[in-house]
């Protein structure tokens, strides 16, 4: 799905594909871009997951954007926010979703 790609490249930042963002180095990154359910592969990030990659972010400095657009549709797996509290400790400090 390009448009997170083409977003990047037309604000002047360089985009990076991972699987895990937490083996990322953390040096000169700003924005972490997350999107679950995924588009187009409906991968579905489990509570826990989210729950590390914000607490690193958060540790890091690094800004987390969550694109939770297909959140209300039918998974097998149920779709989480970023914003549960559950997730996010009950507060959004760098987090927008």
């Amino acid at each position: 799905y390009p448009t997170y790609e083409v977003g990047a490249r037309l604000c002047g930042a360089e985009p990076v594909v991972y699987d895990d963002p937490t083996e990322l180095d953390p040096a000169g990154l700003k924005l972490l871009w997350l999107n679950s359910p995924s588009n187009p592969t409906g991968k579905v990030l489990p509570k826990d997951e989210l729950t590390r990659i914000v607490a690193w972010a958060r540790e890091h400095g690094v800004l987390v954007f969550s694109d939770e657009c297909y959140l209300e549709l039918g998974w097998d797996a149920e779709p989480v926010s970023v914003l549960h509290p559950d997730v996010c400790g009950g507060h959004y400090d760098g987090i927008v979703a």
